[in-house]
């Protein structure tokens, strides 16, 4: 099949075959809307219906793929000024922040962003998005199912076991890359209708027309579609797309590592929940994009700006990745949810929606999506994904026996989903007796490094990236990106909120804890390719010290124009590594033993 595509594909192009256009019947379902005309949050079927990674679903599931790309077209041609088109649904993010539903904020604030971002409620708010999203959707892949000429019933069989997939790209080394499927414009389909060749809804978002009042940032106003890794500021820019490849494959490792930590070091449901933000953020900004003009100024894409991030077709199913790693944890952690916390302050950033000086819990209300005519959705009625029609192919309890046998075997899949990278490199060293065998002791242990980050919040910009990379011996070597701290904002999340928040930077009303950040990268799996490589020879101390002394940097960009910021605007950046003992358990289920013998080492910038 994958054999057909390809040559399907190089003949359709070669021949300039013009795209079939979808029947724009009206569909058969309506709409649930109160006596006030809110349009409800409903989510769509009953909980046996999985979402399905979104390669498993290209490559196995071959009637609800046709159906998912031809109803998702369908859906982002719908007129954008209907409240129920992928433009005004993909605008309830952010921009071009205007009320939803009659989903009102705090009194006397104008309308901003309804994302939460740098909120306890970022990850919980998704569901109902994702809810909302879904269902809207599903009705255009309902309605090109029933409008079949052959087969129809195993049409609206297949439209009704549908859910949106997800992304998941956190998997390391056995990736694989960015998928076909989101780097061409035109695809074949093989639906209901038979064969055709589309516009790629997976591949942009065609705006139609392009309103420049929506958007503030000048470059996205001049774009008619949305890009990755633009070429230029200007109109006719296209897309960079070996650009977004690299970026993507060069922090592979670094994601997954990302979400290891996150799932172990977690103590917390909102520790957990900040310990995502760093793999969400850089998904947006490795989409998105940030090459230079020849002045040094950035371009940015769509997916960059959590402003207009929601509408690049790629945002959907990242946010399905993490609302998956969301049920994951809670899943392992049954006990574990939302607790109160006050306002305000580096952690729980106040929006238009939530006033500062308030206090945020799983009972406050999630806008714009409203669960009945009165009431919207929360973080507890949306504790568990069986109220929208859908699960996780690892969530699926009516499979197990009991409870337990349920959450243990989650648990298990977490640490084979998603192991340390140096784990799995030198597991498999251990295994095939390469040269890395002498690093791990006879007792299965080695030592993790990781490089630590703290800063004030005060000092810092809002929006900004720290890279840490490892240069080589001379000026003219390539330098081996580690990763990434990202911290990202919504600006429009109203002009009152964001005056309050700015207050409290400067006035510094809250504590060292709310004002500090801090992040944790991992470095043993680039130490590891440096002894690969023959650059350095073991990870102990008196090898690894002095070759990060030599070799170890960063760079951090911030502001409104990502400009490399100054050493004197970096006074409070400081970085150092930690090296701890760590066990390999033979069981690969289990996770990584850490002892309590770990050294702190401060770190100079090269």
């Amino acid at each position: 099949m994958r054999r057909f595509v390809g040559f399907l594909l190089t003949a359709v192009f070669a021949a300039l075959v013009t795209c079939t256009p979808i029947d724009s019947a009206p569909f058969s379902m309506v709409t649930t809307v109160t006596e006030e005309g809110h349009h409800l949050t409903t989510g769509i079927g009953t909980r046996d219906n999985g979402k399905r990674e979104i390669r498993d679903l290209y490559a196995n599931y071959s009637d609800q793929w046709a159906l998912y790309l031809l109803g998702l077209l369908k859906f982002q041609q719908v007129d954008q000024n209907d409240p129920l088109s992928y433009y005004r649904i993909s605008g309830i993010h952010a921009q071009p922040y205007e009320l939803w539903q009659d989903a009102h904020g705090v009194p006397g604030m104008g309308v901003g962003a309804y994302c939460p971002h740098m909120s306890r409620l970022f990850i919980t708010w998704h569901r109902p998005y994702l809810a909302l999203f879904e269902q809207e959707l599903w009705k255009h892949v309902k309605s090109i199912a029933e409008q079949a000429q052959v087969d129809r019933e195993r049409w609206t069989a297949a439209a009704d076991s549908f859910r949106i997939p997800y992304w998941d790209t956190a998997r390391g080394v056995a990736d694989g890359g960015i998928p076909e499927f989101l780097l061409s414009p035109r695809w074949p389909v093989v639906g209901p209708n038979g064969t055709l060749v589309i516009d790629n809804p997976l591949y942009w978002y065609q705006l139609h027309p392009l309103d420049r009042k929506d958007f503030s940032n000048a470059d996205i106003a001049r774009y008619n579609y949305t890009l990755r890794w633009p070429t230029t500021h200007s109109s006719d820019a296209i897309p960079q797309l070996g650009e977004w490849q690299k970026a993507y494959s060069e922090g592979s490792k670094s994601r997954q590592n990302d979400i290891n930590y996150a799932f172990h070091w977690a103590s917390s449901f909102q520790n957990f929940s900040e310990s995502l933000e760093n793999a969400h953020s850089a998904i947006h900004l490795i989409t998105g994009g940030y090459p230079k003009d020849s002045s040094g100024q950035e371009i940015h894409g769509h997916m960059y700006n959590t402003e207009t991030s929601a509408f690049d077709p790629t945002f959907m199913l990242h946010h399905a990745n993490f609302d998956r790693l969301l049920a994951l944890y809670t899943t392992a952690n049954p006990n574990a949810w939302l607790e109160p916390s006050a306002v305000g302050g580096n952690r729980n950033w106040p929006t238009f929606w939530i006033p500062s000086g308030g206090t945020t819990d799983a009972d406050t209300r999630l806008p714009p999506f409203w669960k009945n005519e009165n009431e919207f959705w929360t973080s507890n009625d949306a504790h568990h994904t069986d109220v929208f029609g859908y699960a996780y192919p690892e969530t699926q309890y009516w499979n197990f026996g009991s409870d337990e046998g349920w959450r243990n075997n989650v648990r298990g899949l977490i640490q084979s989903l998603y192991p340390n990278s140096a784990r799995e490199t030198l597991a498999n060293a251990v295994a095939t007796g390469d040269t890395l065998t002498h690093v791990v002791d006879v007792d299965s242990s080695f030592r993790d490094w990781v490089i630590h980050v703290n800063a004030s919040a005060t000092e810092m910009p809002s929006t900004y990236r720290a890279i840490f990379s490892l240069v080589g011996d001379f000026s003219s070597d390539a330098s081996t990106e580690i990763g990434m701290w990202i911290r990202m904002r919504v600006d429009g999340s109203g002009s009152d909120a964001m005056e309050i928040r700015q207050a409290e930077r400067k006035g510094k009303r809250f504590s060292a804890t709310e004002q500090s950040l801090t992040r944790a990268i991992g470095l043993t799996s680039s130490l590891l390719d440096q002894i690969t490589a023959g650059k350095l020879e073991s990870l102990d101390p008196q090898a690894v010290l002095p070759y990060l002394e030599a070799h170890l940097t960063w760079n951090v960009y911030g502001g409104d124009d990502s400009k490399r910021l100054t050493p004197a605007q970096l006074e409070s950046f400081a970085v150092e590594v930690t090296s701890t003992k760590v066990y390999i358990p033979k069981d690969p289920s289990q996770p990584l033993e850490y002892s309590t013998d770990t050294t702190s080492y401060p770190i100079r910038k090269v």
